[in-house]
Parts: structure tokens; sequence; C-alpha cells
């Protein structure tokens, strides 16, 4: 199958592109994603497929042979904490690209059946990946978007992180609501939603997290999480809690409830975030600063972090 012309590639080096691909049925996707895939392929540009099972089945049979040249990474599981996509296409251009090797990627960062929690980070991520990425690096990423399966909303919003979209076989097109490199802080600014009453919370300072430890143990135990995953969400909180000791105002406020079957916690300061990356990315390992945010990330089934002029706000969700 050859490529449409409008996502035609060639072996030159391009610089970075960052695409949506709106797909209504099974056809669509299908005729849109393998040709994109089969060019990268004949040019012999290294590939990576980061989708979904649902995706991944159709297209791999699609792909047929020529599938086992694909890198494939699930983000069924995966994508379920969001910031943990971006180092795996940083990784993935680390490992094939020397500056002159063009790579390209095929992604399902937001798919239908999504927790709102885990859809807003999705989009944080899309509007990241605008940034994380130098313009100068030679990747063509194709992000698909499930028309029918996704809301107004979300469509809308994919529209505004991506510099250029393209609806079914049409044509690629420049995306007029595509909102530039500042939207990650538009998104990172917005407030989640309040802690339900009646959450529980605790102040914490320089006396120390003595409290908050066996606070977040407490709700662990309660919520029937076992040992080793409520030492984990222990650790994530205790780890919270020492930046906002180090690099908020001097102390903070926990929050903690269940909710939509998970356990969540909050952690509130009022200091600001100013890089965004933080924890998106894996720290060199003589880097005594600066893990704890990544620790979080891998320790929790999701983490979201809003920052503005009102301080910063680092939410986690354990599902029990």
């Amino acid at each position: 199958m050859s490529a449409p012309t409008s996502i035609a590639v060639t072996t030159c080096p391009t610089p970075y592109r960052h695409h949506a691909l709106f797909w209504r049925d099974l056809d669509d996707l299908l005729t849109r994603s393998v040709a994109f895939v089969e060019a990268g392929l004949d040019a012999g540009e290294p590939v990576m497929v980061a989708v979904t099972d649902r995706l991944w089945a159709p297209l791999g049979a699609a792909l047929g042979t020529q599938a086992r040249w694909v890198e494939h990474l699930d983000l069924g599981a995966l994508g379920r904490n969001p910031a943990r996509i971006m180092p795996a296409w940083l990784d993935f251009i680390a490992r094939n690209g020397d500056g002159d090797r063009a790579l390209r990627g095929l992604g399902e960062p937001v798919h239908p059946g999504s927790h709102h929690s885990e859809l807003a980070e999705a989009q944080v991520h899309e509007a990241l990946m605008n940034v994380a990425i130098d313009r100068h690096v030679p990747l063509s990423l194709l992000c698909t978007y499930d028309a029918t399966g996704l809301d107004g909303a979300a469509l809308a919003e994919a529209c505004r992180s991506h510099p250029a979209v393209m609806h079914g076989t049409e044509p690629v097109v420049p995306s007029p609501a595509y909102a530039g490199p500042g939207h990650p802080w538009t998104l990172s600014g917005r407030a989640l939603p309040p802690p339900p009453r009646p959450a529980e919370d605790l102040a914490f300072g320089a006396e120390g997290l003595g409290p908050v430890r066996r606070l977040i143990h407490r709700h662990a135990v309660a919520a029937g999480l076992d040992p080793a995953r409520g030492d984990d969400l222990v650790l994530a909180v205790n780890e919270l809690a020492a930046n906002s000791l180090d690099h908020g105002d001097g102390g903070g406020t926990v929050h903690v409830w269940p909710e939509d079957g998970a356990l969540v916690v909050e952690v509130r300061d009022g200091g600001h975030l100013t890089d965004l990356m933080a924890g998106r990315t894996a720290p060199a390992t003589d880097q005594r600063r600066g893990r704890g945010l990544w620790l979080v990330h891998q320790l929790c089934d999701l983490v979201q972090v809003r920052t503005g002029s009102g301080g910063t706000v680092v939410r986690i969700r354990t599902w029990v």
C-alpha cells in the first residue's frame, strides 16, 4: 500500500511534525495509519506504534509480516498515567536518532473509556509534546483520535494541541485552533475540582513528616491496598511533602479521600513549579536532586500536577 501524498515522506530528514488524525471507522484508521507506517518502513525509518490493543490488533494484522519491524508500545497500561508516555518517546528518539535519521511514530494517547482524570492528563501530555521535543528532531508523529468514540470537547482540545490535523483520508491541513507552545501552561494552570467533603486533611511543616506518613498508611489499610502498594503510596506522598518543604513555602496540606474506586491524595503548597517537564524525564544516575516527581510517577497509578499564582497542587490516584 502506498502512502497518500498528503502524508508522504522522503528519505531526507524532516523537522519534527506533530499531527492529529481523526478517524470515524476502521477503514479510515487503517487506510491512513497503515500507509503512514509502511511509508516509514519503506524509507528505512525506525517506527514506534504506541496504541492500545484495540487498535494494535487490526493494525498489526493489516501490516502483516511488516509488523515485526515496528516497535510496539502497549498504551493500555502505560497510558493510564499519561506522564509515563513522554519518557517512552524520548527514549525512542535517544535510541534511534543520531540527529540525521528520520523517525516515525503513531500514537493513541487519548482514547474512549478513559477516566476523566486520565483524559485531562493525556491532554496535558499532548500539549507538552509540542515543546518537549526539539523542532529540529526529524520525528513525524501522528496521533490517532476516535472521532465517534470521543466527545466534541476532547476533539476540540486535540485541535488546540496539534499544529496540523487530518480527517479520515482528507489532506492534512493546519489547525486554526492550535494554541501554540504556551498551551501546556494554560492546561496546567486550570484548577482541579476541590477535594470533596469530608476529605481528611492534615497541615505539615518543619516539625516533620511522620504524621503525614501515618495518615496515608491508615487510609491505605482502610482502602484495602496490599502492603506493597500501600508502602508505595506512603513513599510517594512523603516525597511530595518533602518537595513542599524544600521548594514550596516551608509547608503544605495533605488531603485524602476515596473516589471512583480509587484512593486519592492531594498535596498542596504555596510554591510555583517552573518546569512542567519535571517528573517526565528520567533523572541521570548521578543526579541527586530533582528525582522526587519522577519517583512519584513510577509509584502511582495517576499523577496530576497543577501550578499557578495560588501555588502548586499534586494529586495522585491509586486504584483500589
